[in-house]
């Protein structure tokens, strides 16, 4: 079988992907000043807050400690 390589006639973006980004992860969240639930959170935490709170999960430390209090 014969390969031919050719030359891209397109431009090809950088991956913009925020899971493949190391610097959103600790860069703050640009909400922090104005609400409180967003303070200590980075910029990639606070994107998938919203999943958080619609699945359940655990918004404080305070809040998984009583969890994992509960399961014992």
């Amino acid at each position: 079988m014969l390969h031919i390589q050719r030359k891209a006639s397109f431009k090809v973006r950088p991956d913009t992907d925020m899971r493949n980004s190391k610097k959103i992860d600790q860069v703050e969240s640009v909400d922090e000043d104005k609400a409180r639930d967003e303070e200590g959170l980075t910029q990639y935490d606070s994107a998938l807050k919203s999943d958080w709170v619609a699945n359940g999960f655990p918004q404080t430390h305070m809040e998984l400690e009583e969890l994992e209090n509960q399961k014992k």
